[in-house]
C-alpha cells in the first residue's frame, strides 16, 4: 500500500509538472500573441493617422483652393456690378442736373445776368414799386378822411369874425387837396410802375417760351421762326393798352374832386 501511495504520488507530481509546463507554455504563447496583437495595433494606429493626417490636408488644400476661387469670381462680379451700378448713378446724376439746369432756366431761378434774367429782375422791381405806391396813395387817402372826420367832430369853426371863418375854410380845403394831390401823384406812380411791369415780365415770358416753342424744329424752319418772332417781339410796341389803363386808373375821381376843392378854395378867396 505504500508502494501505491507512492506511485499515486508519482504520477501526482508528473500530472502537476505536465500542467505547469501547460500553463507556461500557455503563458508564453498568449504573450507572444498579445505582444503581436499590440505590435499590430499600433503599426494599425499609425497608419490610420497617417492616413487621416493627409486627408485633412487635402481637404483643406482642396477648400483653400475652391473658397479663393469663389471669392475671387464673387469679387470679380461684385466689382462689374459695382462699376454699372457707378455708371447708371452718374447718368442718372447728369440727367438730374440737366433737367434741373432746364427747370432754374424755365422759371428764371438764376441767370439774373442775362437778358430775360434782366427783364425779370426789372419786373420784379417795378412790381414792388407799383405795391410801394399803391400803399402810399392809400394811406393819403386815409389821412385825409382822418382829417375831414377831425375837422367836422373835433374842431370847433370860429364864426366871427366872418374873415376869419372864411380863412379857416381856406386852409382845410387848402390841406384836403395837398393831401389829396399827394394821393394822385402816389396813384399815377403805381399804375406807371405796374405798365412797366407788365411790359417787362410780357417781354421776359415771350422770349423764356422762344427756345423751347422751336427747339424740335429743323435748322431751316428754327431760322426763318426765329426770325418772324424777333420782329413781332422786339419790333412791336402797342401803347394803346397803356393809355386806356391810364385813362381808367382810379385817381381820375380823385383828380376831378381836386378841381372842385380847388374851385371851391377860389370862391372863398374871393368871399
Amino acid at each position: 500500500s505504500a508502494d501505491r501511495v507512492t506511485s499515486i504520488s508519482a504520477k501526482a507530481d508528473a500530472i502537476e509538472a505536465e500542467i505547469n509546463k501547460s500553463i507556461d507554455e500557455w503563458n508564453s504563447s498568449s504573450s507572444s500573441i498579445l505582444t503581436s496583437q499590440k505590435s499590430d495595433f499600433a503599426s494599425d494606429k499609425q497608419l490610420r493617422d497617417e492616413k487621416f493626417a493627409k486627408e485633412m490636408d487635402e481637404f483643406r488644400e482642396k477648400f483653400r483652393t475652391e473658397s479663393e476661387t469663389l471669392i475671387e469670381s464673387n469679387n470679380v462680379a461684385l466689382i462689374e456690378k459695382q462699376s454699372l451700378f457707378d455708371k447708371n448713378i452718374e447718368a442718372i446724376n447728369i440727367d438730374a442736373k440737366k433737367r434741373h439746369e432746364d427747370i432754374i432756366k424755365l422759371h428764371n431761378l438764376v441767370a439774373h445776368d442775362s437778358v430775360t434774367g434782366g427783364y425779370k429782375s426789372i419786373a420784379d422791381r417795378e412790381y414792388d414799386a407799383a405795391q410801394l405806391w399803391r400803399k402810399g396813395a392809400i394811406a393819403c387817402i386815409i389821412a385825409t378822411i382822418l382829417w375831414l372826420l377831425a375837422s367836422l367832430f373835433w374842431f370847433t369853426p370860429v364864426l366871427y369874425p366872418e374873415k376869419l371863418f372864411w380863412m379857416q375854410v381856406a386852409k382845410s380845403v387848402s390841406l384836403t387837396a395837398l393831401l389829396l394831390s399827394f394821393a394822385v401823384y402816389a396813384s399815377k406812380q403805381s399804375t406807371l410802375h405796374r405798365i412797366n411791369e407788365r411790359k417787362s415780365r410780357t417781354f421776359f415770358l415771350q422770349v423764356q417760351a422762344f427756345d423751347p416753342f422751336i427747339a424740335n424744329l429743323p435748322e431751316e424752319a428754327k431760322r426763318t421762326l426765329k426770325e418772324e418772332l424777333s420782329k413781332r417781339i422786339f419790333g412791336a410796341d402797342d401803347h394803346s393798352q397803356d393809355s386806356n389803363l391810364m385813362e381808367k386808373a382810379e385817381f381820375k375821381g380823385i383828380e376831378r374832386g381836386i378841381d372842385l376843392l380847388g374851385q371851391l378854395h377860389k370862391i372863398v378867396g374871393k368871399g
